[in-house]
C-alpha cells in the first residue's frame, strides 16, 4: 500500500497546520522510521591473535545497536572474515540481563550456494563455526533474533578465536550489520490502532480528511512492513507422513498486491530415510507471471557433538506462473539426526490479501518422528507493490 504525501495546494496557507502538525507528523514518521531500523558498519579492519586477546572473546567496536526494554529484534550480519585452520572463529550475541534468543551462522565459499562451516547457538553462549577454516575476507553470514527483557541496553557482538594462535583472525572493514525491529517502540506487537476522530477537527477545515489519513495510515503502514514469526517448542509429524500441513507457528498476513522477501530458517530432526518437503500456502497470486521464486540451502549440524557434515550442502531453485510449487528434499543418510535448513526467496500477493503460512511433511515418507524445532523462525521484509 503506498501514501502520497498531501499536496501544499490543498491547505490552506494560512493555516497553523500547514506548518505545525503536518510538520511536526512527518518529522515523527522520519523519526520512527529511524528508531525502528538499525545499520551499522566497521570502519577499520579488527584483528585478534594470541598475542593479544586470542581466544578470549571480545566486544566488536563497531557492530552494535541499542535495544530499548521488551523489544525484539532480527538481525543479519555480514561479516568479512580472515582466520586460519588452527584459530578458526567463534562468536556470541550478548544483550542487556535478560535478553534472549538465538542465531545461526554459515560461511559463504565461492558462490551463494556453498555453506563451508557452520554454527548455532542461544544468545548468551559461544558459537564456534566449524569445521576448521583457512579463509581471507570470506563473508559469514549470522542470522538472529533476540528478545530484549526489561533493561535497556546495547546488543552486543563479541568474536575471537576459537584456539589462540599467533596468527591473524580479522574482522574486516565494509562488515555490516542490519537490524529490524518486530514489535513496536515499547516493546509490544502492534495490533489495533486509533483513528483521529474528525470531531477532534475544526469539521470546516479542508484538511480534516488528509490529515486524518496521514496521522492513522501512514504509521500503520510503517509498523506492518516486517513480519516475524519463531517457534517456542517443536511441532511434529509421525510417519509415514507425506502430506502437507500448516506450521502453527511460522505465518503471516499480507495484503492485496504486496510483494514480499523473505528467508526461513529451520532447525530439523527426522530419520534418515524420511527427507523433508515444503511450500508456501499463499492467499493469492497474479495470473500470467512468474511470481514465486525460492532459493534452499540445507545442511547437517549433528547434536550434541556439534560435528559438521560437508555431504549435505545443496541448492534448489523454483518458480511458478500460478502457484507456489512444492519442493522436496529427498532421503538420505544426511537427512537423519539435527540439520538445520534455509530457504530464501520472495513471492508476490494477487488480488486477494490473507495468511502466508509455511507448509512442510516428510520429504517420502519413513516411520519415525520429523520435528520441526523450537527457535526455527522466519522473517519478511514488504519491497514494494506489485
Amino acid at each position: 500500500m503506498a501514501y502520497a504525501d498531501v499536496p501544499d495546494s490543498d491547505i490552506d496557507p494560512k493555516s497553523p497546520l500547514k506548518t505545525g502538525v503536518l510538520g511536526q507528523l512527518r518529522d515523527n514518521i522520519v523519526g520512527l522510521y529511524e528508531e525502528m531500523r538499525a545499520f551499522k558498519y566497521k570502519l577499520i579492519d579488527e584483528t585478534v591473535n594470541s598475542a593479544g586477546t586470542g581466544s578470549t572473546l571480545q566486544n566488536d567496536s563497531h557492530l552494535l545497536f541499542q535495544m530499548e526494554p521488551n523489544q525484539e529484534w532480527v538481525i543479519v550480519y555480514d561479516l568479512y572474515l580472515s582466520t586460519n585452520t588452527t584459530a578458526d572463529f567463534k562468536y556470541q550475541l550478548t544483550g542487556p540481563a535478560g535478553a534472549s534468543g538465538y542465531s545461526m551462522a554459515y560461511l559463504l565459499e565461492d558462490s551463494v550456494i556453498d555453506r563451508a562451516a557452520f554454527g548455532e547457538g542461544a544468545v548468551g553462549a559461544a558459537v564456534n563455526i566449524q569445521p576448521a577454516m583457512n579463509v581471507t575476507r570470506q563473508p559469514l553470514r549470522i542470522y538472529a533474533f533476540v528478545r530484549n527483557g526489561g533493561n535497556v541496553g546495547n546488543l552486543l557482538l563479541q568474536w575471537a578465536q576459537r584456539v589462540a594462535d599467533p596468527g591473524d583472525t580479522t574482522v574486516a572493514e565494509g562488515s555490516h550489520l542490519q537490524a529490524w525491529l518486530t514489535t513496536d517502540l515499547a516493546g509490544t506487537v502492534p495490533t489495533t490502532y486509533t483513528a483521529v476522530s474528525d470531531a477532534e477537527i475544526d469539521p470546516d477545515s479542508d484538511i480534516v480528511e488528509n490529515l486524518t489519513t496521514l496521522i492513522r495510515d501512514n504509521p500503520v503502514h510503517l509498523a506492518h512492513e516486517v513480519a516475524f514469526a519463531y517457534k517456542a517448542t517443536f511441532e511434529r509429524v509421525v510417519g509415514p507422513d507425506t502430506t502437507l500441513q500448516d506450521d502453527d507457528d511460522l505465518t503471516f498476513t499480507v495484503e492485496a498486491g504486496e510483494r514480499w522477501r523473505y528467508w526461513v530458517v529451520l532447525r530439523i530432526s527426522s530419520p534418515a530415510a524420511a527427507g523433508f518437503r515444503w511450500q508456501w500456502s499463499v492467499p493469492s497470486i497474479p495470473s500470467g507471471t512468474d511470481v514465486y521464486l525460492a532459493e534452499q540451502y540445507w545442511q547437517s549440524w549433528w547434536e550434541p557433538t556439534n560435528a559438521w557434515d560437508a555431504l549435505t550442502g545443496a541448492q534448489a531453485n523454483t518458480s511458478a506462473p500460478s502457484t507456489p510449487t512444492e519442493i522436496v528434499v529427498t532421503a538420505s543418510s544426511a537427512t537423519t539426526g539435527t540439520w538445520t535448513f534455509w530457504v530464501d526467496g520472495w513471492f508476490d500477493v494477487g488480488a486477494t490479501g490473507g495468511s502466508v503460512t509455511l507448509q512442510w511433511a516428510q520429504g517420502t515418507g519413513a516411520a519415525g518422528n520429523t520435528d520441526v524445532l523450537a527457535n526455527s523462525f522466519l522473517f519478511a521484509q514488504r519491497m514494494d507493490q506489485v
